[in-house]
């Protein structure tokens, strides 16, 4: 796999929009404070109310970059090294099959407002274990998200994925792996 440098660029000149980030609070020295927002064209937790005033220094965050100009890619690079980021790859205008992973094959811009995703997202944040009993996911998890999206089958993945094309974590030595994809040609 590429770089994120290279994806980046690719997925640039491309013309693919620009990508969302799953943030993991924990990780970052300050919580929430340190959140780049100046990055971000919106930027919302994934809990809400009492729960998100609670988790707002640990919880997840949902993040649509505002570009792909040099000092957002210095944003993303710098989150995703530190193991406190999943990149999400928005899909093409033209990607009918991300768009119908959203319930509507009308357009891709339609099905992946900010709200929608952000909304798609949040039904991770609680499942269910194998008594029953609720468990707190950590999808937004660089460290976690691989491994379990490993252990889903297709059908399993495909529904995480909802709107997005892929989900990209960066391994230690700086190359970008796909957790989940609905297609090769949206990440390499």
């Amino acid at each position: 796999m590429k770089t994120l440098l290279d994806w980046w660029t690719q997925a640039r000149d491309e013309g693919l929009p620009p990508p969302c980030l799953l943030i993991d609070c924990a990780g970052l020295e300050g919580g929430q404070a340190a959140l780049p927002r100046e990055a971000c064209s919106a930027l919302e937790c994934l809990f809400s109310g009492d729960l998100g005033e609670e988790l707002a220094d640990v919880g997840g965050y949902l993040a649509q970059l505002g570009g792909w100009e040099p000092p957002v890619f210095e944003v993303v690079d710098d989150l995703m090294r530190g193991q406190l980021a999943v990149l999400l790859v928005m899909p093409s205008a033209g990607d009918d099959d991300a768009a119908s992973g959203a319930g509507s094959a009308s357009s891709a811009a339609s099905a992946t407002s900010f709200t929608h995703l952000h909304r798609h997202l949040r039904k991770f944040n609680v499942v269910y274990g194998p008594n029953g009993q609720p468990l707190f996911w950590r999808y937004y998890d660089p460290r976690v998200l691989p491994g379990v999206l490993a252990s889903f089958d297709d059908t399993r993945r495909q529904a995480f994925l909802g709107p997005f094309a892929a989900a990209l974590v960066m391994l230690e030595d700086g190359t970008l792996q796909v957790a989940a994809s609905r297609s090769d040609a949206m990440v390499g």
